[in-house]
C-alpha cells in the first residue's frame, strides 16, 4: 500500500509541475505577444523585412512584415512561375535579389517549404 500511496504522490507532483511549465510558457508568450515582440521562429518574410526595413528581428511591425510579404510575393512569383527549378530558387535568389538577407542572415531559411509558404499564404 505505501509503495503504491508513493507511485500516486510522485505521478501527482509530476502531473502538477508539467502544469505549471505549460502555464509558465503560456503567460510568458502572451507578454511576448501583447509588447508585439517577436516570439517564434522568424519566417524569411521575417529576415526580408529587417533586411530592407533596417531594423532588428525584434523591432519589427505587423505592418512592416506584411509589406514585406507582399514585396517578397512579388519577387518570387517571378521565380516560381519561371522555368527555374522550384527546389533551386532559394540559391538563386540567395545571389540575385534576396542577396542582402542572406549577408545579414546566412541562417535564413533557402529551402523550397520556406518560400512555397510565402506563395500560398492566403494574406494580402
Amino acid at each position: 500500500m505505501l509503495k503504491e500511496l508513493w507511485l500516486f504522490i510522485k505521478s501527482w507532483f509530476s502531473t502538477y509541475e508539467r502544469l505549471q511549465i505549460s502555464l509558465r510558457t503560456t503567460y510568458g508568450l502572451r507578454r511576448l505577444k501583447q509588447e508585439g515582440k517577436l516570439y517564434h521562429k522568424p519566417s524569411i518574410v521575417h529576415y526580408y523585412a529587417s533586411a530592407i526595413f533596417g531594423k532588428d528581428l525584434a523591432e519589427l511591425t505587423k505592418e512592416e512584415v506584411e509589406r514585406a510579404r507582399k514585396l517578397l510575393r512579388e519577387i518570387l512569383q517571378k521565380y516560381w512561375n519561371s522555368p527555374y527549378k522550384k527546389t533551386k530558387i532559394g540559391e538563386i535568389l540567395a545571389q540575385a535579389e534576396l542577396k542582402i538577407v542572406y549577408d545579414k542572415f546566412p541562417h535564413a531559411p533557402k529551402s523550397y517549404w520556406a518560400f512555397r509558404r510565402v506563395i500560398t499564404d492566403n494574406r494580402g
